[in-house]
C-alpha cells in the first residue's frame, strides 16, 4: 500500500508541475479553467520569470519520484501509473494540432520516464547548469518546495485521499492522443529538449548573443566612420600632388638660377 501511495502521489505532483509549466508558458488562454490539479503548494515566485524555472522542478520531481523505483514494480502496476497520465491528457484537451513543439517534447519526455527510460533525463540532469549547489541551504529549501505536500500525504497514510485524486479522463483516448503527439516529433526535436538548462546550451546562447551584438554593431555603425578610409585616401592623394608641385617649382627655380649665372 505504501508503494501505491508513493507513486500515485508523485504522478499527481509531477502533473501539477507540468500544468504550472503550461500556465507560465501561456500556451492556452483558458488554461486555468482546464487545469486539473491544486497547485497551492507551489509558492515560489521566481517560476514566473521563465519556462526553465518550472521545467527544472518538473524534471526533478519525475526523476526523484520514479528513477530506480518504478522500474522495480510489476508491469501491470506501471501501466496503471501511465493510465493516470493518459486520462489527464485526454481531459486537458491538448492534442497534436494545438500543442507547440516544446510542449510536445515535454509530454514525450514525461512519458519516457514513466516508461522507465531514464537515460536521456539522467544525462541531462548530470549535465545541467547548476544554479544552486547541493550543499547550499537554498537547495534544501527548493526541494521542500517541490516535494513538501507529497511528503505530508505519504507520511499521513491517507490512502483514501490518494485514491480519490485519480484523474477522470479516458485512458484509451489519451493514449491515442499521446501517440499522435510523439509521432509528430522529429528525432532532433526530441534530442534538443531538456527539463534542465544545459551547460553547453548556455555556452551556445552566450555565443549567439555575442554574434548578435557584433552584427548589431556592424549594422549600426555611423556613416562618417564608414567613409573614413576614403577620406584618408583623398588626403594622401592631395598631399602627394602638393609635394610634387613643390618639387616641380623647386626644379624650375634651380634651372632658372643656373641659366641666369651662365648668362652673366
Amino acid at each position: 500500500m505504501n508503494d501505491k501511495i508513493y507513486f500515485f502521489q508523485f504522478i499527481r505532483s509531477s502533473i501539477t508541475w507540468l500544468e504550472k509549466y503550461i500556465e507560465v508558458a501561456k500556451y492556452y488562454p483558458d488554461w486555468k479553467q482546464r487545469k486539473q490539479t491544486d497547485d497551492s503548494f507551489i509558492t515560489r515566485k521566481d517560476i514566473y520569470e521563465s519556462k526553465s524555472k518550472v521545467l527544472w522542478p518538473l524534471g526533478t520531481s519525475l526523476m526523484i519520484g520514479f528513477e530506480g523505483d518504478l522500474d522495480e514494480q510489476p508491469l501491470e502496476f506501471r501501466e496503471e501509473i501511465k493510465k493516470e497520465f493518459y486520462k489527464w491528457l485526454d481531459t486537458s484537451k491538448i492534442n497534436v494540432d494545438n500543442a507547440p513543439v516544446e510542449l510536445k517534447c515535454a509530454l514525450f519526455h514525461f512519458h519516457e520516464i514513466l516508461e522507465c527510460r531514464f537515460e536521456k533525463a539522467r544525462h541531462d540532469r548530470d549535465n545541467r547548469k547548476r544554479e544552486i549547489e547541493i550543499d547550499d541551504p537554498k537547495y534544501l529549501e527548493k526541494m521542500q518546495g517541490i516535494f513538501g505536500k507529497s511528503q505530508q500525504v505519504i507520511q499521513s497514510g491517507k490512502t483514501d485521499e490518494i485514491d480519490g485524486s485519480r484523474f477522470n479522463g479516458n485512458a484509451k483516448a489519451g493514449k491515442t492522443t499521446f501517440e499522435a503527439i510523439a509521432n509528430s516529433l522529429s528525432d532532433s526535436e526530441k534530442e534538443n529538449f531538456s527539463f534542465w538548462l544545459q551547460k553547453n546550451s548556455e555556452k551556445q546562447e552566450i555565443k549567439e548573443n555575442q554574434d548578435n551584438k557584433e552584427q548589431e554593431t556592424k549594422t549600426t555603425k555611423p556613416a562618417p566612420e564608414k567613409e573614413h578610409p576614403k577620406t584618408t585616401k583623398t588626403i594622401l592623394i592631395i598631399g602627394s600632388i602638393f609635394l610634387a608641385g613643390l618639387v616641380l617649382i623647386g626644379l624650375i627655380l634651380y634651372y632658372w638660377k643656373k641659366n641666369k649665372k651662365a648668362e652673366n
